[in-house]
């Protein structure tokens, strides 16, 4: 019988997660190319992984035979409150990520409980995620993991375009705002 966990990642599992991470990469820059890097070396994203770790992100591992055949990487952020919204504090789910040969069998499923199950523990009120619209999967993923949609941003680019020239208004029509100012 396999010997499989979830579990709280450690320094030794690094590696692993590293060589993920760049599959994880490596799949983002051929969807998106205009805004992920495919020019990046395994030790550019190790570092960037050991920098998010030491600002306080988390990673959780899935092995099987005490081999790394996924990680979710996570952190806590502390949101202030302001005149519109109370303060709370979020997990955020940044990263995730199984080996093919792993897939479909409920990997992610049961690191996105251990997940909820640490973010409780740090005193979470709710986790958030984000993806990318080309990543139907991770939609999919997070929506039978109980996530809903809450928040939807949309996204332009300006650099296809002719650039704009601003005519400068008559202080008729300006803002009352403007106005003021040039008093």
């Amino acid at each position: 019988m396999k010997q499989t966990c979830v579990d709280i990642a450690e320094e030794a599992d690094l590696s692993a997660i590293t060589t993920m991470f760049a599959a994880l990469n490596d799949l983002h820059a051929r969807q998106i190319p205009s805004r992920f890097r495919s020019d990046v070396t395994v030790a550019d994203l190790e570092g960037f992984l050991r920098d998010k770790l030491a600002t306080g992100a988390q990673a959780v591992v899935y092995r099987t035979e005490g081999v790394v055949r996924g990680y979710l990487l996570w952190l806590v952020e502390g949101r202030s409150g302001e005149v519109l919204r109370h303060p709370r504090k979020v997990a955020t789910l940044d990263q995730i990520y199984v080996d093919p040969i792993c897939r479909r069998r409920g990997v992610a499923r049961r690191m996105i409980r251990f997940f909820e199950i640490q973010a409780q523990l740090a005193g979470c009120s709710e986790w958030v995620a984000t993806h990318y619209a080309v990543n139907n999967a991770s939609q999919s993923l997070l929506q039978g993991a109980g996530a809903a949609s809450d928040f939807h941003r949309l996204t332009k680019q300006l650099s296809d375009q002719e650039p704009l020239s601003l005519t400068v208004a008559s202080p008729a029509f300006m803002s009352p705002f403007a106005r003021s100012k040039r008093r």
